[in-house]
């Protein structure tokens, strides 16, 4: 969902000093890349479309697409990445959004991008990815400081229960959901099912 980005932008992935882990995160890395096969900005969304309508949402990065960056010809745009928003916007109502924490531009905008889309997407559980991969192993918890003083900072209106992960610990523990759960029953979403994913009563 969205077009390709002209950079890399990355804490270094290198193992931390643990008497240094709470520190700041050494300078960002960017390397520019010239050719056309940049990286690729993937957004998923899977519905079980019979009893309430489960959804979750998977995107391997997180903008910013509020200044509509990528790589295509007319990009950047603003006008882009609110058509984008838009379209989060009119998809069944997402119950588990699993995204990436890192936003391409993160170095300006720190968590920005990642408060963005789940004040469009509006998920009830919010698990964020992408933060040891290409950032120091023991970035996790640098990276929810720094998400909960966001949120705090600019008095984020909706907040979705976190379920944070730090790496090793969490990595390989299974996470389970019941797609028939009351909880996910939500005024107005059957329509939205209907009309994105057909009637579940079809064959």
């Amino acid at each position: 969902m969205g077009g390709c980005w002209r950079t890399f932008c990355a804490i270094p992935a290198r193992r931390a000093d643990p008497a240094n882990a709470l520190r700041a995160p050494a300078p960002p890395l960017t390397a520019a890349l010239p050719s056309p096969g940049r990286a690729i900005s993937l957004f998923y969304e899977f519905v079980v479309r019979r009893g309430p309508s489960f959804a979750f949402v998977w995107h391997n990065t997180t903008g910013p697409l509020k200044q509509g960056v990528g790589s295509d010809p007319g990009l950047p745009s603003p006008a882009v990445g609110a058509h984008l928003f838009e379209i989060m916007e009119s998809l069944p109502q997402t119950d588990v959004e699993l995204g990436s924490i890192v936003s391409l531009g993160y170095t300006t905008n720190g968590v920005r991008d990642a408060i963005l889309y789940q004040q469009h997407l509006k998920p009830l559980i919010y698990t964020p990815l992408h933060m040891t991969d290409v950032a120091a192993i023991s970035s996790s918890l640098e990276f929810k400081k720094s998400f909960l003083a966001a949120e705090d900072a600019a008095h984020v209106a909706y907040r979705p229960e976190l379920r944070w992960m730090v790496d090793p610990d969490d990595f390989l523990k299974p996470m389970i959901y019941d797609p028939s759960d009351a909880r996910w029953l939500r005024p107005g979403n059957a329509e939205r099912v209907a009309k994105l994913c057909g009637d579940a009563r079809a064959p």
